[in-house]
């Protein structure tokens, strides 16, 4: 489902024109993730198929970053692979802090 978004009175009243945003699209995600082509995994992470993927490119959305995965999605997101687009220093920091986290709980 897609919804057309607006700038709300708080933005526009806050910011000058030169700054306002063009308006966006936002999505409400209700596919199964690695069944259907969009999908979101422990209600955090997009799982997207490889024509989503083909059609974000298509359409100049360069930044959007993508691994493949070729394992459970259950596995993957409980790895350290999701971490797969940050600098491996970051990497660490983060599987350190989950881990941490874990310990807690």
């Amino acid at each position: 489902e897609v919804e057309r978004v607006s700038k709300g009175g708080n933005f526009v009243s806050n910011y000058t024109e030169a700054l306002l945003l063009d308006p966006f699209w936002s999505m409400n995600i209700s596919g199964v993730p690695g069944v259907d082509d969009l999908g979101l995994w422990n209600s955090t992470f997009l799982v997207i198929s490889d024509k989503v993927l083909s059609i974000l490119r298509e359409h100049n959305v360069t930044h959007a970053e993508a691994d493949w995965v070729d394992i459970s999605l259950d596995a993957y997101f409980n790895s350290g692979r999701k971490y797969f687009w940050m600098s491996p220093n970051m990497q660490t920091y983060f599987l350190k802090m989950g881990e941490r986290n874990k310990l807690k709980n």
